[in-house]
């Protein structure tokens, strides 16, 4: 019994546990788009900023949760009304509606329900928040003894375990009149993290007392809303988050799209799989509700048992191979092949000087040509530049009329038999939806084509393709209140008199709805199209119910039959032009996740796919590995598709080398090269430079008062000197004996000394560095620039656009130095070194030159003197080193990938900055405690302990021949090192 119960409370500290990640989501959403009083920052402690990703995400949630809520105040009654919420955590529901939406609480009374311990912790913040008290009337707090631990004129308090139904039934049947009120339970997500059967039972228990709504994730919607009726509940209506989204009358679209001027946004893809995994469900115990709903808005989910498809088609994985990796926004090129004998690209590949991007096209030509048109960095950064790959090189042509992203592009051929590429919608810089339409020609650049016929919704991500020469199709997209198009045009482009061109359209959206039943689902965004021997094959993306079920991943439009109705009217259109494949007859394996993925024909009766993953919020991230090939049921070929080269970006040269292997490429020897410097505005630029893995100094980028803020007087008065706990603000500093610290020679010494003395000497010049550990416990918890020195907490923060290193961190000690440099060593954790004060000097070497720069066996730190005291300002010139130079000045942001060696040294005067070590990888760091972020990796530990049985297993040898095979070992070891990066 012992045991079970141990067991209780430990699934019950996990289940509170989510509730502390939820609301620092909640409290994000509440700082950058809520208007004030805000009340999640007392439940917060550690406010974080996070991704606008998870920010729009949990930002539907809660106003999903909010407008059920108030709509159900609104309805006008003479009965009391009680909002009961059944899990709440540190939600301040109740305080937002008492404070800001008084006048809809008058006959309101929202009782808060979760664990004791739980609303132990939340009575006790409400009863020393004056904010949160002053919300209340007559409100009393009572012992943790007591079910009831807050009571108020509007808000009740109430500890207890949803699973002890009769102590909570109990508990609420001490509220009079609770049987002639109706009552709103609310149970947001709650219900999750409950077993089923219990589950089950909290919702038989509130059907018996009043109308429900929960907010719940179970197995399917339908599944769902027969779990409510089986229950005995009379009208149950079930819609995922993002149909919620698609519905204006729930979401204004100008609310929507007021969501964008808060912060740049386009993450829609990944927006929708969250919004697709949440749903609302409304069921209640009234006779009349159920009597008077319209059935139409009653949740369909898509068949699952259908029979579709016309073609007997399979889909092959090839997914063993691992090195594909993350994928966004990279100056990278990457090359499949279907043989592992292939040396050499047979067309160059786009050269570095041609910007990273996403979100742009690529529009294949005649002969190999192809032309790269547009794209982003950052939502609120399009990109006109144009490329073209024309006889094997590649030029920049005529830029963009209006810079643009998530457009789409197809190619042309006339009479004449010249190419042109033909360019719809997509999204502007100041946040517009487009509508024009746009001719590109390799000697004229671009024209605007007047449009003939009904015109579409201005859109961006659609899906467009040419079916002939110069006609073809549009379908999909979004708007700019974020909604999935239903529609399909047909569009015919023809030259004019005058050289003009024209583009006549015709909506053929009421032909497919009325004869297609599966119409529905080809409306996407972020899909690929693709010509082949069957038909147009759409692919991936997401659809107006947001995740595309399996059933209809792949689908096929049937062209001759499209054209023949397009072009003879008098041939009825029937339910063969468009038919489902989903994935394919006996499709096995893991479902890809087949957005930002690519798709490509490689002959008339296979196509190839690519790519493809997302952000799945606390999920993780998902990327696919490997290829898919789909091709008939009967073709014997394997799916022998898998990447050749990953990067073709060489270092320290400004074009492509054909089919040169990486370990080939040649280096500059000896110079210095300088660090790029770039600012960003996004997190998932910074996330490209962490995949990138090459240091970046950012720029312009905001990390608080501290830049100003951080004098010697400053610091010193702040963290102070007179305190009553003064062990707490003494500090463990390096006193040097000479200008370079050497780490392996110990030519300096750890010196324990108040803050304030050590200020007062570093400023007056001493020879001290010092980098700071933590306060509490040094030899086992890293240091904490917001614990260590509560003080400085406020003036110092990473900037948004580094949410994923502040989401990932490991520590942030403070650097403070003077005249003295660091010794040359590498960490295994990424980190960013922010310049806070003075300048500071870093050289920096790429993992490669590990070998070259005299690290003792097991050790992180070089023997290496790089800047040489004898000749101020040089550098250790080393053979066979690419050495990267930067001078960091105040607001500097340096990222430092991780086994980088680096060094630095102040440039005159004392240099302030603060670093921040963040976790990039998922797993692999050495087990146990790492205080300094610079143990090595699990798998470098434990073979450094299978070199010593190696070396064991010779002893008794004659010692030439041991030696004889130990190299041989090693250069085995050397090879398979070699062949990571050929």
């Amino acid at each position: 019994m012992a045991e079970t119960t141990v067991k209780a409370e430990r699934d019950a500290d996990l289940v509170m546990a989510t509730n502390n990640s939820s609301i620092i989501s909640k409290r994000s959403v509440e700082s950058r788009y809520y208007a004030e009083p805000h009340f999640f920052r007392y439940f917060v402690r550690k406010p974080q900023r996070r991704a606008p990703l998870i920010n729009r995400g949990y930002w539907l949630r809660m106003y999903a949760v909010a407008e059920s809520v108030r709509r159900f105040l609104r309805k006008p009654t003479d009965r009391k009304k009680i909002i009961l919420n059944l899990g709440c955590g540190f939600d301040p529901l109740p305080f937002q509606f008492l404070s800001s939406e008084k006048s809809l609480c008058n006959q309101a009374l929202f009782i808060d329900v979760d664990y004791d311990k739980l609303m132990i912790n939340k009575r006790n913040v409400i009863h020393k928040t004056k904010e949160l008290t002053e919300a209340l009337e007559d409100v009393e707090f009572l012992s943790d003894d007591s079910v009831l631990l807050v009571r108020s004129k509007r808000y009740i308090g109430i500890g207890c375990d949803l699973k002890n139904l009769q102590k909570l039934d109990d508990a609420l049947r001490m509220e009079p009149l609770l049987s002639q009120s109706s009552i709103l339970c609310v149970a947001e997500v709650s219900l999750t993290y409950m077993d089923i059967e219990s589950a089950d039972e909290v919702i038989r228990w509130a059907k018996l007392h009043a109308p429900l709504l929960s907010v719940l994730k179970y197995h399917s919607l339908s599944h769902q809303e027969r779990r409510f009726l089986d229950a005995g509940w009379s009208y149950v209506r079930a819609q995922s988050l993002w149909g919620l989204w698609q519905e204006n009358s729930f979401i204004s679209s100008f609310r929507k799209t007021w969501l964008d001027t808060i912060e740049p946004f386009d993450e829609w893809e990944e927006f929708a799989l969250f919004a697709s995994h949440y749903f609302i469900l409304w069921a209640s115990t009234d006779v009349e509700i159920a009597q008077n709903s319209d059935p139409r808005q009653r949740q369909v989910d898509f068949p699952g048992d259908q029979e579709t498809t016309a073609f007997s088609l399979k889909l092959l994985p090839n997914c063993f191979y691992g090195g594909l990796g993350q994928k966004s926004r990279l100056p990278s090129t990457d090359v499949y092949a279907s043989s592992d004998n292939v040396l050499r690209h047979l067309r160059p590949l786009p050269p570095p000087d041609i910007a990273s991007r996403m979100c742009h096209t690529v529009t294949s030509l005649r002969n190999g040509e192809c032309l790269i048109t547009g794209g982003r960095t950052s939502p609120s950064a399009p990109m006109g530049d144009c490329w073209v790959r024309q006889i094997d090189t590649w030029n920049q042509s005529h830029n963009l009329p209006l810079p643009r992203f998530r457009h789409c592009a197809t190619g042309l051929r006339f009479n004449d038999d010249v190419e042109y590429v033909l360019v719809y919608g997509g999204k502007s810089e100041s946040g517009d939806t487009l509508s024009d339409w746009l001719l590109w020609h390799a000697q004229s650049g671009w024209q605007s084509l007047e449009v003939a016929g009904h015109k579409p919704n201005a859109r961006f991500g659609a899906t467009i393709i040419n079916t002939d020469s110069s006609s073809g199709v549009l379908f999909g997209g979004m708007t700019l209140d974020g909604r999935v198009l239903e529609d399909f045009w047909t569009w015919s482009v023809t030259p004019c008199g005058d050289g003009t061109m024209v583009v006549e359209l015709a909506d053929h959206t009421e032909d497919l709805q009325t004869t297609t039943p599966p119409f529905k689902s080809i409306c996407r965004f972020g899909a690929t199209v693709n010509m082949t021997s069957w038909g147009l094959v759409i692919t991936g993306g997401i659809g107006v119910q947001g995740v595309v079920p399996s059933e209809y991943e792949i689908m096929i439009l049937n062209i001759p039959g499209l054209q023949s109705y397009s072009s003879a009217m008098e041939i009825p259109w029937n339910d063969t032009v468009l038919c489902a494949v989903g994935l394919g007859m006996e499709f096995i394996g893991l479902r890809p996740l087949l957005i930002g993925h690519a798709a490509w024909a490689i002959k008339p009766s296979k196509l190839l796919i690519l790519g493809g993953g997302g952000v799945c919020f606390s999920f993780g991230t998902f990327w696919n590995e490997g290829t898919w090939l789909l091709q008939e049921k009967t073709s014997l070929a394997e799916n022998r598709w898998l990447m050749v080269q990953a990067s073709l970006k060489t270092e320290n040269s400004g074009e492509s080398l054909v089919g040169m292997p990486l370990a080939m490429a040649p280096k500059q020897l000896g110079g210095l090269q300088p660090v790029s410097r770039r600012s960003i505005r996004s997190p998932t630029e910074f996330q490209e430079i962490v995949a990138q893995a090459r240091p970046v100094v950012i720029t312009d980028a905001d990390i608080g008062r501290c830049a100003t803020f951080w004098t010697k007087e400053y610091l010193a008065n702040t963290v102070g000197v007179d305190r009553k706990h003064a062990e707490k603000y003494q500090v463990v500093v390096h006193e040097a004996c000479a200008d370079n610290m050497n780490f392996q020679n110990k030519n300096f010494s750890y010196v324990t000394k108040p803050f304030g003395t050590f200020l007062d000497e570093v400023y007056a010049g001493s020879r001290q560095y010092l980098r700071t550990i933590s306060t509490e416990q040094p030899s086992k918890v890293p240091a904490n620039l917001a614990a260590d020195f509560p003080e400085l907490k406020d003036d110092f923060y990473l900037p948004t656009q580094l949410s994923f290193a502040s989401n990932n961190a490991h520590s942030s000690p403070l650097r403070i130095s003077g005249p003295v440099t660091m010794w040359l060593h590498y960490d295994v954790m990424a980190n960013v070194l922010c310049q806070i004060r003075g300048e500071k000097r870093l050289i920096l070497y790429p993992p490669t030159d590990v070998q070259h720069l005299r690290l003792p066996a097991g050790a992180s730190s070089s023997t290496i003197d790089i800047f040489q005291s004898d000749s101020p300002g040089s550098v250790a010139s080393i053979p066979n080193t690419t050495p990267h130079e930067v001078i960091l000045k105040p607001g500097d942001i340096l990222f430092i990938p991780p086994l980088w060696l680096h060094t630095a040294s102040p440039v005159g005067g004392v240099s302030i900055a603060v670093n921040v070590f963040f976790r990039n990888l998922l797993k692999g760091y050495a087990v146990g405690r790492d205080v300094y972020a610079n143990r090595d990796l699990q798998a470098y530990e434990k073979g450094r302990i299978d070199i010593q049985k190696i070396f064991r297993s010779f002893e008794g040898l004659p010692p030439d021949m041991a030696q004889f095979y130990l190299i041989r070992l090693a250069d085995e070891l050397r090879e398979n090192a070699r062949k990571l990066i050929s």
